[in-house]
């Protein structure tokens, strides 16, 4: 069906916008909840958007993402950010990297 249930790569985590070309960023949350064998593989799902409304973020979290950030607009403060998270997953217990062991 689409690239994460075919492939053989081992993904750490989904860093997705809220307005996806194609389709949006809660959707693709939603089949990813919807389909067991995604789901099992525990990957975390953060939200990094240019959206900052509250009512996004309360929906966002409603779908038991892991994270949402606010996508930043000079490349030192991207860079911290995306440090942040990186670092954060790499320390925290969850099950994906046990799965890929």
């Amino acid at each position: 069906m689409f690239y994460l249930e075919t492939t053989q790569d081992k993904p750490f985590i989904i860093l997705s916008d809220i307005n996806l070309p194609g389709m949006k960023g809660n959707d693709l949350k939603k089949i990813i909840d919807e389909n067991e064998y995604l789901r099992k593989k525990s990957i975390p799902y953060i939200f990094y958007t240019t959206t900052d409304n509250p009512h996004t973020i309360e929906l966002a979290y409603e779908m038991t993402v892991h994270g949402f950030f606010t996508k930043e607009h000079t490349a030192g403060k991207i860079k911290v950010t995306m440090k942040a998270i990186v670092d954060y997953w790499k320390m925290c217990k969850h099950p994906n990297p046990y799965l890929y062991q």
